[in-house]
């Protein structure tokens, strides 16, 4: 029983972890802004006076069960004579208020334009903008835009809202259809443009999105939007200068509409991985708007990069509330699932995704991907494939499918398959940073380095300052073996995201294979120092402090890493080795058990069993040792008449209590030449002679410290701790392991009162 399979079991975990982040990663859909006059208006005023072709009527918005927005408001209107002077005039006070955030007030002047002319175009879509940033308000915002293409026609600025409310409930091909129909009505409509490209984005056609982008802000370089959306693209492109460039230009042309910072943040953040900055980008509205999906969202993440999972999940609560029976809303739900994952609570999270998955409409596949990661975790492969290769049939064109077929197959080491569909995902979007690092993981894992290598090289030249570049490299060498280049690539992960724990625990890990336990006790405790409490994390504090020889710290942290994670392979093998090492055999067999059936050959079976029952035979075998007892008197006589044997002049012997810890303290002059070969063999000597029969004494000390010395001369002290003494007796070390355990330090320092006890 080794550490050998550890490298393939956390390659896994970290592969699912990175794809369920991946296909879940979404961009803030931004809808149109922007003032509708009068003489922009489209002609008809009246349902009865506009002829809608067969081929413009939109199917039905309402979902089952989903009552109508605008029959329920349209139900409060007095019966009289419409106003459209009063609609145009309460639209404009809509549109005014909505340009300064003040989303309530907004809303009431769209009711009351609405109230006094149920068919003002502008009063339709300036409502349908507005609920298009409040992500529960969705479907509302789609019947209104659908209400105001019946009534238009092809007006390109009511296509442009119409694809933001069809792109907002999921439906992709309706809002790509809508898309085209803009420009090809309006081919310099630059609103039209910018609503093609972001719908183009989201259906990966990012090269096509940025020439619609391109060309919206050449139409119209004074208007936020264009601006907003050819960041995103640029973006995703990894282009992070000239996207920053363009959110900037955003901000900078309407700096009152405060949901362009909550985008120009989140840039920052992922540029930069600093959340303290990222959270002043966006202190006004976090301040002015703390109950907004999207300001909660941002707190998410900013929290999650902290390690405060107490404000992250009271950010999530918050999103979970604003489904209602009238605003169908999963993502709350979806939220605290994610964050419970990565709490490692599969249970919390998988009756979260349960909540989430009742609330979803048809439209909504990405809310699988939590439970495709559930199912990956539970050894359910086929059953995750199953879910995305639906998602396929349903939508070919997704890439969040695709990879996660391709994550499917790595789930059950179908490595050719894995590499096939990943392949599709890099081809797609060959600036995809992240599809290439899990293409590379496939690779390196079917032991094809080059290959492994190349899909990393592939992005290097726009991903040299990406820490999911190096995260990437750290897990193809970690995977391969190199473990000095592992580490290497880890430091520079964790240079760029300085507050991230993952970066430290792979440092660690990494480490504990190349030997280092030092530095891998320093990495993992400063994660655990910034909030880490992953099983990870308490899996290595724990290994590292039992090979250290702290065993009640190293139970405290293997029994937290087992509790976050059962599966956790370093806590299971170490618990094992840790309560075989202090003859708690029987406490041992539940962890023993857990190997058993993680096992992959019988030899392997045999060698665990072999192992509990030597524990069982040695503590016997000790324990009728222990049952004849010396003196100290005895013991001492034993030793000293070794060391006459060898010409050592025992000068004292006895024990000696300082600051509650009680040693065996044995000075003896030799007539050997100082460090010496022969010196070292004396030396070597004196502790194995008192090794042996210390542990029959009937009050051992915590330790023996042996000094030798010339004459009247103390020059080398050798500390030897009691524990390796009793693991030596038990044959759980060798002869040479355990002298590797003794401490060889100068003694010409030692306080000359420790030898007038």
């Amino acid at each position: 029983m080794s550490l050998s399979r550890l490298p393939h079991q956390f390659a896994v975990l970290v592969l699912l972890s990175l794809a369920l982040l991946l296909a879940g990663c979404t961009t803030i859909v931004i809808p149109p802004r922007e003032e509708v006059s009068e003489s922009d208006a489209p002609a008809a005023e009246t349902e009865a006076e506009v002829a809608v072709p067969a081929e413009t009527a939109a199917e039905p918005v309402m979902f089952a069960g989903q009552p109508s927005f605008l029959a329920g408001l349209l139900a409060e209107r007095p019966a009289g004579d419409v106003d459209p002077d009063q609609a145009a005039a309460k639209t404009r006070e809509g549109i005014d208020l909505f340009q300064t955030s003040d989303f309530e007030r907004a809303e009431a002047a769209f009711r009351e334009a609405l109230l006094a002319d149920p068919d003002h175009v502008p009063a339709l879509t300036g409502l349908s903008d507005l609920f298009s940033y409040q992500p529960q308000m969705w479907n509302q915002s789609l019947e209104l835009a659908e209400r105001a293409r019946e009534l238009a026609g092809d007006d390109p600025k009511v296509l442009a809202h119409l694809v933001w409310s069809q792109q907002m409930a999921h439906r992709f091909d309706d809002a790509k259809e809508s898309g085209a129909r803009a420009v090809e009505v309006a081919p310099d409509h630059f609103l039209a443009h910018a609503a093609y490209a972001d719908i183009l984005l989201s259906m990966y056609e990012t090269e096509q999105a940025l020439h619609y982008a391109e060309r919206a802000v050449e139409l119209n370089p004074d208007s936020p939007i264009g601006w907003i959306v050819l960041g995103a693209v640029l973006e995703t492109m990894h282009d992070w200068a000239a996207a920053e460039e363009a959110v900037n230009k955003a901000v900078e042309l309407d700096p009152d509409f405060l949901l362009w910072t909550i985008v120009q943040s989140r840039l920052d953040f992922d540029l930069r991985g600093d959340p303290e900055l990222a959270a002043e980008l966006a202190a006004e509205v976090l301040e002015t708007m703390p109950g907004h999906a999207y300001v909660l969202g941002l707190k998410v993440d900013l929290a999650i990069e902290r390690n405060d999972w107490e404000t992250a999940m009271d950010a999530c609560q918050q999103l979970a509330a604003l489904h209602s029976p009238t605003t169908r809303y999963p993502d709350g739900y979806t939220c605290l699932a994610s964050v419970a994952l990565f709490q490692e609570d599969e249970e919390q999270a998988a009756e979260h995704q349960a909540q989430a998955e009742e609330i979803a409409w048809k439209d909504r596949l990405d809310v699988s991907l939590v439970r495709m990661r559930l199912l990956n975790d539970a050894e359910k492969c086929q059953e995750s494939r199953a879910l995305a290769q639906k998602w396929l049939d349903t939508r070919p064109y997704s890439i969040s499918a695709t990879r996660m077929m391709g994550v499917g197959f790595l789930c059950s080491d179908d490595y050719d398959q894995a590499i096939e569909h990943l392949q599709r995902a890099v081809d797609k979007m060959p600036w995809s940073v992240g599809d290439a690092r899990l293409l590379a993981i496939a690779y390196a894992r079917n032991d094809q380095e080059s290959q492994a290598n190349s899909a990393l090289e592939r992005v290097r030249s726009i991903a040299f300052e990406d820490p999911l570049y190096y995260q990437g490299l750290y897990e193809i060498n970690f995977i391969l073996g190199d473990l000095e280049a592992a580490i290497e690539n880890a430091q520079r992960w964790s240079v760029f995201r300085p507050l991230n724990t993952d970066a430290l625990e792979s440092i660690a890990y990494a480490q504990i294979y190349n030997g280092n336990l030092d530095a891998a006790l320093r990495s993992a405790q400063a994660a655990y120092d910034m909030g880490s409490t992953t099983s990870t994390t308490f899996g290595i504090l724990g290994y590292v402090n039992m090979l250290y020889g702290d065993m009640e710290t190293a139970e405290d942290f293997l029994l937290k890493a087992v509790e976050r994670d059962g599966d956790m392979y370093l806590a299971q093998f170490s618990l094992t080795q840790l309560y075989q090492y202090s003859d708690r055999c029987e406490d041992s067999e539940p962890h023993v058990e857990w190997l058993i059936d993680q096992a992959d050959e019988p030899d392997e079976i045999v060698q665990i069993k072999e192992q509990l029952q030597s524990c069982f035979d040695r503590r016997d075998a000790y324990e009728q040792a222990l049952e004849n007892r010396l003196t100290f008197d005895e013991y001492r006589t034993k030793a000293t008449e070794s060391f006459t044997n060898e010409d050592m002049a025992v000068k004292f012997f006895n024990i000696v209590e300082r600051a509650g810890q009680r040693s065996l303290v044995v000075w003896y002059a030799s007539e050997e030449e100082p460090n010496s070969d022969a010196w070292k063999r004396q030396e070597i000597g004196a502790g194995v002679v008192l090794s042996t029969h210390v542990a029959r004494l009937e009050d051992p000390p915590d330790s023996i410290i042996v000094v030798s010395g010339v004459d009247d001369q103390r020059v080398v002290m050798v500390v030897i701790d009691m524990q390796y003494i009793g693991y030596w007796h038990q044959d759980q070390l060798s002869d040479e392991d355990f002298i590797r355990t003794w401490r060889r330090e100068d003694a010409s320092g030692m306080p000359a009162d420790v030898f007038d006890e």
